[in-house]
C-alpha cells in the first residue's frame, strides 16, 4: 500500500469513529431525556392523586379510572384540562418508548405503584431501567 492510500484510510476511520461517539451520544441523550420526562409524569400523577384521593378509602383501580378522578379534582378546584395537557403521556397511558405503564394497587387498594418498563420494556418490578412512582392514602 502505498503512504496515499494508508493515510486516506486513518482518515476514514477517524471520520468514522467521530460520527460513531456522535451518534452513540445523540441516542445517550434522547434516552435521558425520555427517562426524565417519564419520571416527571409518574410523580406528577402519584402527587395528584394524594390530593384527588385523600378524602377516599381506596385509589382509583385502573390508571384511566386514576386520571378521571385527577381531572374531577382539577374541575372542582377550576383548573380545567390542565392535567391533560401537561401530561400527555400518561392520558395516552404511553412512556416515552411508547409502551403502556404499569397500574398496582397494594395494601388493599391504598397504595398504588405506576411504572414505565423503561427503554427494555421488561417488567422488573421497580429494578433494572424501570421507572416508578408510588401514591399512599396512608399519612
Amino acid at each position: 500500500m502505498s503512504r496515499r492510500t494508508l493515510i486516506a484510510v486513518f482518515v476514514g476511520l477517524v471520520v468514522a469513529g467521530v460520527f460513531t461517539f456522535f451518534v452513540v451520544y445523540f441516542l445517550l441523550c434522547i434516552n435521558r431525556d425520555r427517562r426524565k420526562q417519564t419520571r416527571h409524569e409518574l410523580s406528577s400523577l402519584t402527587g395528584s392523586l394524594r390530593s384527588a384521593c385523600y378524602d377516599q378509602d381506596q385509589l382509583p383501580g385502573s390508571l384511566q379510572e386514576a386520571i378521571k378522578a385527577v381531572q374531577a379534582y382539577e374541575q372542582r378546584r377550576g383548573e380545567r384540562g390542565y392535567f391533560t395537557r401537561m401530561f400527555p403521556m400518561l392520558v395516552r397511558n404511553r412512556d416515552a418508548w411508547g409502551r403502556p405503564f404499569v397500574y398496582e394497587l397494594k395494601d388493599h387498594g391504598r397504595t398504588v405503584v405506576v411504572r414505565s418498563l423503561g427503554r427494555n420494556g421488561k417488567d422488573e418490578k421497580g429494578e433494572g431501567d424501570d421507572i416508578q412512582s408510588k401514591a399512599s392514602l396512608d399519612p
